[in-house]
């Protein structure tokens, strides 16, 4: 069944950032989202990954802020897992 559906295909097109997200017409950038290596993500010719990361980066500061507003965290106590 995944051959007669080409999820090879798929699974291929979506970590090279094709457009397969045929409602919106964009691609499906899971694959970026969880990309913890220097490998570049390229969209329509240029490396979208600063741009995650510093969006990534900008939410882990975001959630440290709030847990410690919770009392479940101190800047002494850190924590990796968010």
């Amino acid at each position: 069944m995944a051959n007669d559906c080409k999820l090879k295909d798929a699974i291929e097109a979506m970590f090279n950032a094709e457009k397969i997200n045929e409602t919106e017409n964009r691609a499906v950038l899971h694959t970026a989202l969880r990309n913890c290596t220097d490998t570049p993500v390229v969209l329509d010719g240029v490396d979208i990954m600063p741009e995650i990361n510093g969006v990534l980066k900008q939410m882990k500061s975001f959630v440290r802020r709030c847990i410690m507003v919770r009392g479940k965290a101190t800047p002494a106590k850190k924590s990796n897992t968010l």
